[in-house]
């Protein structure tokens, strides 16, 4: 009879780490926003409950923290950098306003 060595699969190869094309890939880079453990943890349940009641998918918090870890990092900074443009426009458009609204003529000496 064959060892149970002989019915072993054998060693893995690169391909064998290739993940599915429907799989969401893994985060490589460092996400520069960091959110807070309650926020997290909020938006991993808010998550959960979306996919449940819109698409009817279930997934563990494990899976979850990893799908809000890709869309942080691929949605993060363009939703910050847009965030950051709309309040320096703004901005500018009140300071623009300020002299108008506070403008005080000064009187001839």
């Amino acid at each position: 009879t064959p060892s149970t060595e002989d019915h072993r699969r054998p060693p893995k190869t690169p391909e064998d780490h290739r993940r599915p094309p429907h799989r969401i890939p893994f985060v490589t880079q460092p996400i520069r926003i960091k959110l807070s453990a309650e926020a997290r943890e909020k938006l991993i349940g808010s998550l959960q409950r979306f996919l449940d009641s819109e698409y009817e998918v279930e997934l563990s918090d494990f899976q979850t923290a990893g799908l809000l870890d890709f869309l942080v990092h691929e949605l993060g900074a363009p939703v910050y950098n847009q965030a950051i443009q709309d309040a320096r426009r703004f901005i500018a458009e009140k300071l623009d306003d300020l002299e108008g609204e506070f403008y005080e003529p000064e009187e001839p000496s």
